[in-house]
């Protein structure tokens, strides 16, 4: 049997609605997927990982890369059948690249000061296994799986921390975002730990449109036993096939894997994911 890989996006997901992250990690999904409420963390995450993998990144290249990268980024999405950006309104459009002009333009002074003195890997992807409890107690192994936006090595003396520190980057102007994926980061430092043998002292948010830019943790042991518990939460449910809906239909008829979905019979495509549903609590259209 193939061993579990767990992400992030996927244990968050499965704590909203169960059978919608097994059916994402199954392949299904629209074709007519909305990108909209993420395009523009895309073209900026797409700005700064080129920026970066520059040998000496150049002083004003990403505001001046945005309008191509955006434009690139939305025709990309049509042609790989990854979704499409519907734009809520006229002047969307206008306003989501200027909102992107603008975070690039901030995102390189932050840049400046955390990043480009020191060592750095851009878009680390990883695939690293860590042992769990199994269902029946003895250790079992699943696979972490996911993509630091930037790694940065501080030597001792010069920040309250040193060695790596993974930084995520966020397109937002909202400055509680990060109540919702410091986890996350909690994340990215289990797996870190588990590939190089050392838990990083800290870890932070680079988020150019908020007042505060660039908030930095150090997570404890308790931060860590509670991730933990989730990734082997997560990774029970899977084993046990408890993948069914959730119970109410919030956000449902948005949702991308909708038409996959066991809940909805007139779904085409329809998958039975043959889970019974806990005792006293049937959803409602489910075969």
């Amino acid at each position: 049997m193939p061993v579990l890989r767990v992400s992030w996006t996927a244990i968050r997901t499965h704590a909203e609605c169960a059978a919608k992250s097994y059916l994402r990690s199954e392949g299904h999904r629209s074709l007519i997927t909305d990108l909209r409420n993420y395009f523009h963390g895309t073209v900026i995450d797409i700005v700064q990982r080129r920026w970066l993998e520059q040998d000496s990144p150049e002083p004003g290249w990403m505001r001046g890369q945005v309008d191509a990268i955006f434009a690139e980024a939305e025709q990309s999405a049509r042609t790989s059948g990854e979704g499409i950006v519907k734009w809520k309104r006229a002047g969307d459009k206008a306003e989501t690249l200027e909102f992107c002009r603008e975070a690039a333009s901030r995102l390189e002074e932050l840049l400046g000061r955390v990043c480009l003195p020191y060592d750095w890997q851009p878009a680390l992807r990883f695939y690293t296994p860590v042992q769990i409890p199994g269902l029946d107690g003895s250790p079992s192994e699943v696979e972490l799986t996911g993509e630091i936006d930037l790694l940065v090595d501080y030597p001792p003396g010069v920040m309250p921390w040193s060695g790596v520190v993974p930084w995520d980057l966020k397109a937002t102007r909202d400055s509680q975002y990060w109540r919702k994926v410091k986890g996350q980061l909690v994340f990215y430092c289990i797996a870190l730990a588990a590939m190089r043998g050392q838990w990083p002292q800290a870890a932070g948010l680079i988020q150019p449109m908020c007042d505060e830019p660039l908030p930095v943790w150090q997570f404890t042991e308790q931060d860590y036993r509670e991730m933990f518990a989730r990734i082997t939460s997560f990774a029970h449910d899977r084993w046990a096939g408890r993948v069914q809906p959730k119970a109410d239909n919030q956000g449902c008829a948005y949702c991308e894997v909708r038409g996959a979905c066991p809940k909805f019979p007139k779904g085409r495509g329809r998958v039975s994911l043959g889970v019974p549903q806990e005792t006293g609590s049937q959803v409602e259209g489910m075969s």
